[in-house]
C-alpha cells in the first residue's frame, strides 16, 4: 500500500520513547547511521542549519542582485520604448509634411497638365476642321441612312412574309379540320352501312327470298363504296397535315428572320448616331476655323490700316492724325508687351512653387525615411532590452524559488525538545537501588514523557508533501533518508542529555 510520507512523523513523536528506551547510552553515546548498502556519518544539526542558512542567505543575495538587473532593464526598456515613441511621432510629422508637399506638387503638375491637354485638343480640332474630313463625315451620315432604310425595308418584308405565312398556317388549320369532320361523317357512314349488313344478313338468315339477297349485296356495295371515299378523305387528310407543318416551320423561319433584322436596324441607327456626332464636332471644327479666320483677316485689316496711316505719314499728309495713331499704337504695345511680361511672371513663379514643392517633397521623404530608420533602430534596441528582462526577470524567479524552497526546509525543520525535568527523572531512575524507588521514579518518567509527546509536533515541507512510500518495500534511498531522519533526532536528545 503507497501513503504519504508519515514515517519521520511517526520517527519525532517517538523520540521521547526512543530515548527512554536507549536510557544511558543515549546520554553518553553519539548515534551513527547505518543503511543497507550505505554508511553515512552523520554530522551536527547545528552545522546543517548554518549551512542551510548560508545558502538561504547566497540565494537570497542573487534574488536581490536579481531584481535590481530586473529593474534596471525595465528602466533601459521604458527609456528604449520613450525613444521608440519621440522618432515615430518625428517620422509622422515629417510624413505629414511629405503628404503636405506632395499635394502641392501633385495640384501644380495637375494644373499643368490641364493646360497642356487643352492646348492640344486645340491644335487637333484646327488640324481636324478641313474640308476633306467634313465631306466625308457628311458622305458617312448619307450612306448610314441609306443602310437604315434598307434594313427596315427589309424588316417590313419579313413582317409582311411572317402575315402571310400566319394566314396560311391558319388556311391548313382549317382544312384539316374540315377534312377531320368529313371522316367523321364518313365513318359514321361506314358504321351504319354496317349495321344495314348486319341487318340484312339476319333477314337472309331467316328468310329464302331473293330480296334479302339483293338488300344483301347493295348494302356490301354500299360499304365498299364508304370504306372507299374514307381512304381518300384521310389521304386528304395527310396531305393537309404535311401542308400544316410546313407552313408552321415558314412561320417559325420568318420570325426568326424579324429579330436579326431590328437587330441590323438598331446597329444601324447607333451608327447614325455616332456619325451625326462626327458630324456635329467637324462643323464645330469648322466654326472655330472659320472664328480663326475671321480672327486673321481682322489683324490682317488692322495691319493694312496701320500700312496705310503709315504710308500716309510718309507722304506728309494728315500728320496729326498720323502721329496719334502712332501714338496710340505704341501705347497699346506697351500695354500688350506689359500683358506678355505679367502673364511670363506668373509662369516663372508658378514653376518656381512646382520646383519648391518637388525639392521640398524630396527632402520630406528624406527625412522620413531617416526618421523610419530611426524608428527601425529603437526598435530592435527596444527588443533587445526586452530580452534582457525576460533574461532577468527568469533568473530573479529560479533564485526566488530556490529561497523559497530553502525558507520552507528551513522553517519547516524537524527538532525534538526534551520536556523539563526528563533528563532529572531519568537520572533518578537510573540511580534508583530498591523496586518500589525504580516504579515511583518510572511512573515519574513516564508522565514527564508524555508532556513531551504533546509539546513535539512533526513539520511537513513542501517537497515531502509530494513524496508517497510503500512501508512494506522501501527503497535503499528512503531508508537511508529514514534513518539519518532518526539519528538527527537521537542526536538532539543526546545533546539535551548533557552527552
Amino acid at each position: 500500500m503507497t501513503k504519504k510520507v508519515d514515517s519521520k512523523k511517526i520517527l519525532s513523536l517517538t523520540g521521547v520513547g526512543l530515548a527512554t528506551v536507549a536510557g544511558v547510552s543515549v546520554a553518553n553515546e553519539t548515534v551513527k547511521a547505518d543503511t543497507t548498502n550505505n554508511s553515512v556519518t552523520i554530522q551536527s544539526q547545528a552545522t546543517d542549519h548554518a549551512a542551510k542558512q548560508a545558502a538561504v542567505d547566497q540565494a537570497q543575495q542573487q534574488a536581490n542582485q536579481a531584481t535590481v538587473d530586473v529593474n534596471n532593464a525595465q528602466n533601459d526598456v521604458n527609456n528604449a520604448q520613450a525613444n521608440v515613441t519621440s522618432a515615430q511621432g518625428a517620422a509622422d510629422t515629417q510624413q505629414q509634411v511629405v503628404n503636405s508637399a506632395q499635394a502641392t506638387a501633385n495640384s501644380a503638375q495637375g494644373q499643368l497638365d490641364t493646360n497642356n491637354a487643352t492646348l492640344s485638343q486645340a491644335q487637333k480640332n484646327a488640324d481636324n476642321a478641313t474640308p476633306e474630313n467634313i465631306q466625308k463625315a457628311k458622305d458617312a451620315i448619307s450612306d448610314q441612312q441609306k443602310t437604315i432604310d434598307q434594313d427596315n425595308q427589309k424588316v417590313t418584308d419579313a413582317q409582311s412574309d411572317v402575315a402571310t405565312k400566319t394566314t396560311a398556317a391558319d388556311q391548313a388549320k382549317n382544312d384539316v379540320t374540315d377534312a377531320q369532320n368529313k371522316v367523321n361523317d364518313q365513318q359514321k357512314a361506314v358504321n351504319d352501312a354496317k349495321t344495314n349488313l348486319n341487318n340484312a344478313k339476319d333477314v337472309l338468315n331467316n328468310s329464302n327470298s331473293g330480296k334479302a339477297q339483293e338488300a344483301l349485296d347493295n348494302a356490301k356495295a354500299q360499304v365498299r363504296a364508304d370504306q372507299d371515299t374514307i381512304t381518300n378523305d384521310q389521304q386528304d387528310i395527310a396531305g393537309k397535315f404535311n401542308a400544316k407543318n410546313q407552313a408552321q416551320q415558314d412561320l417559325t423561319d420568318a420570325q426568326g428572320k424579324v429579330k436579326p433584322a431590328e437587330d441590323a436596324v438598331k446597329n444601324a441607327q447607333n451608327d447614325a448616331q455616332k456619325a451625326q456626332g462626327t458630324r456635329d464636332q467637324a462643323q464645330k471644327n469648322v466654326d472655330n476655323a472659320k472664328a480663326d479666320l475671321d480672327a486673321k483677316n481682322k489683324a490682317k485689316s488692322d495691319a493694312q490700316s496701320n500700312y496705310d496711316n503709315a504710308k500716309a505719314i510718309l507722304d506728309g499728309s494728315d500728320s496729326g492724325k498720323t502721329q496719334k495713331a502712332y501714338d496710340d499704337a505704341t501705347t497699346q504695345v506697351n500695354n500688350d508687351q506689359k500683358s506678355v511680361d505679367a502673364a511670363q511672371q506668373i509662369v516663372v513663379q508658378k514653376q518656381g512653387a512646382l520646383d519648391d514643392a518637388t525639392n521640398n517633397q524630396k527632402a520630406a521623404e528624406k527625412t522620413a525615411t531617416d526618421a523610419q530608420s530611426d524608428v527601425a533602430a529603437k526598435t530592435a534596441t527596444a527588443d533587445q532590452t526586452q530580452s534582457a528582462l525576460d533574461s532577468a526577470t527568469t533568473a530573479k524567479n529560479d533564485a526566488q524559488n530556490k529561497v523559497d524552497d530553502l525558507n520552507d526546509q528551513i522553517s519547516n525543520f524537524n527538532t525534538i525538545t526534551l520536556p523539563a525535568g526528563y533528563k532529572e527523572a531519568l537520572t533518578k531512575y537510573k540511580d534508583t537501588t530498591t523496586q518500589t524507588d525504580a516504579n515511583a521514579a518510572s511512573k515519574e518518567l513516564s508522565s514527564i514523557a508524555r508532556a513531551g509527546l504533546s509539546s513535539n509536533s512533526y513539520k511537513h515541507n513542501a517537497a515531502e508533501a509530494k513524496e508517497s512510500v510503500d512501508y512494506n518495500h522501501l527503497t535503499a534511498e528512503q531508508q537511508k533518508e529514514l534513518t539519518i531522519f532518526a539519528t538527527g533526532l537521537v542526536n538532539q536528545i543526546q545533546s539535551q542529555m548533557g552527552g
